[in-house]
């Protein structure tokens, strides 16, 4: 079991499979309204359903399953959900990074199950589901690339060696996230003493 001493968000995964915002507005609002709702802290224990093609493989405590159901809805939770570091959308500026590229990373995170095991997502399959171009994906995903927050690695199919889709570290985010939570802390245990 994983227990998470921060906020996190869960983000059900038909959000994911659904967005379709059409213009960076959009998609602000829904991060934010997103965020708002669902900061909680909660239990994750790991755990993989082999029957599933998306991200029905976080399961937490019986108590937070059904707070979650019971603000989602059912159907919608059977789909699985996504966890995501508060850190993470709360640091969006000093990442460096603009709506396109966080809809983009929440998409990788969306598809990384396993510690050691980083995604590989096709960006046609980002792109479908964000309803954008191939073209805005890719270049979201070398912004996140510049700011160092993944690494792209090149992947080949065994039997032809014909490229594949790209696996994307996320170890980097996982390193700058871990430095923003130690400052943030101290931030707020400063605010703390002075008050």
């Amino acid at each position: 079991m994983v227990t998470y001493d921060h906020r996190i968000d869960l983000l059900p995964s038909t959000c994911f499979m659904k967005m379709q915002a059409s213009t960076t507005t959009e998609v602000v609002a829904l991060f934010a309204e997103l965020n708002s709702s669902l900061t909680q802290k909660v239990c994750i224990m790991d755990g993989v359903n082999e029957g599933s093609s998306h991200t029905k493989r976080r399961k937490g405590s019986l108590d937070d399953n059904n707070i979650l159901t019971r603000k989602w809805g059912k159907p919608t939770m059977d789909e699985g959900y996504t966890v995501i570091p508060s850190i993470l959308l709360r640091s969006q500026a000093k990442l460096r990074i603009k709506c396109n590229e966080l809809a983009v990373l929440v998409h990788l995170l969306e598809h990384w199950w396993k510690p050691g095991s980083m995604p590989w997502p096709k960006k046609t399959t980002i792109a479908e589901r964000l309803g954008v171009s191939i073209k805005t994906v890719q270049r979201a995903i070398v912004k996140l690339e510049k700011e160092k927050l993944i690494q792209r690695k090149e992947r080949y199919l065994r039997a032809d060696d014909s490229r594949t889709s790209n696996e994307y570290d996320l170890s980097p985010l996982v390193d700058r996230l871990k430095v923003l939570a130690v400052e943030l802390a101290q931030l707020d245990a400063e605010a703390k003493t002075r008050s």
